[in-house]
């Protein structure tokens, strides 16, 4: 097929009857993009995972994608949208589209049901270079998932170091009370092991003196979302300042809470020690 006369590399490409795919999930997000499916949408990196197909689709591909992605997952069947008109920088375009299902044991890999996007001039093929990109995208996309695991995985070796360098006794609970972590000086005043992760903080015995209400003070906080701070006292006789603070998200919700326990004896003791002193002082003051 000849290319149209003045026309641009976009539409050359259109016209040869080449075809670009993507590797979307039922939201449309991109976790692979292969071949010539860029010209059809807005530039945004052209990486793996570079955003949402419907958001960066050009004008006149946008609602018919939608409808495809749509009727693709209610029905768990290929999608065809022939002819569809966009709008390139070099002029308007007729293309075919195509949804199809990914096979069930390949989005399984990736926990969630999957979508192959497929854009070009003529009806798409269902050989070998399909199932190539698909292979591609899976391989890509794994590879990404198992990068951002590591980098999970470090960042949070890296934060438990960080809080048990602090010192402080310090335990996050998530949204039903359960304990998510701990620092190692938590243990000191809450009786805690590896075995309590996941078990709710209220049905784990404390060390502290005349204070039985750290469930009903943790869910108090997570309910208003206003921080508390009370001073309490371990059985052997050590003063804490106690503070619970909700554990936010980024959109405002609430996914726990994190409970800090800071040593004052030496404050409270400075304190009782100048009280005393002031008290002497005017005593003193009083006799003259």
């Amino acid at each position: 097929m000849t290319p149209p006369a003045g026309g641009t590399t976009e539409q050359a490409l259109t016209h040869a009857g080449s075809h670009g795919t993507a590797l979307v999930n039922g939201k449309g997000d991109i976790l692979y993009l292969h071949g010539g499916i860029g010209q059809y949408l807005e530039p945004d990196g052209g990486e793996v995972g570079a955003g949402n197909i419907l958001a960066r689709a050009r004008a006149g591909l946008k609602q018919g994608l939608a409808l495809a992605l749509q009727k693709a997952a209610a029905g768990e069947a290929p999608v065809a949208a022939p002819s569809l008109k966009i709008l390139l920088r070099g002029g308007p375009v007729t293309v075919d589209l195509a949804v199809r299902p990914v096979a069930a044991s390949a989005s399984k890999a990736l926990g969630e049901p999957l979508y192959l996007v497929i854009l070009g001039a003529g009806p798409p093929s269902v050989a070998k270079e399909e199932l190539q990109s698909v292979n591609a995208a899976l391989a890509a996309a794994n590879a990404q998932l198992q990068a951002k695991v590591s980098e999970l995985l470090r960042a949070n070796h890296d934060l438990n170091d960080q809080l048990a360098g602090t010192g402080f006794a310090t335990i996050f609970v998530d949204a039903q009370q359960r304990v998510l972590r701990f620092t190692p000086a938590a243990t000191r005043l809450i009786d805690l092991s590896p075995g309590d992760l996941n078990r709710p903080v209220g049905q784990i015995a404390t060390r502290l003196a005349g204070y039985d209400r750290l469930a009903e003070d943790v869910k108090a906080v997570m309910a208003t979302l206003k921080p508390l701070a009370i001073d309490v006292r371990s059985k052997d006789g050590f003063d804490f300042s106690l503070r619970i603070q909700p554990y936010r998200t980024q959109d405002d919700g609430v996914e726990g809470a994190v409970i800090t326990f800071v040593d004052i004896t030496d404050l409270k003791r400075t304190a009782l020690e100048l009280e005393a002193a002031l008290s002497s002082l005017k005593a003193e003051e009083g006799k003259g």
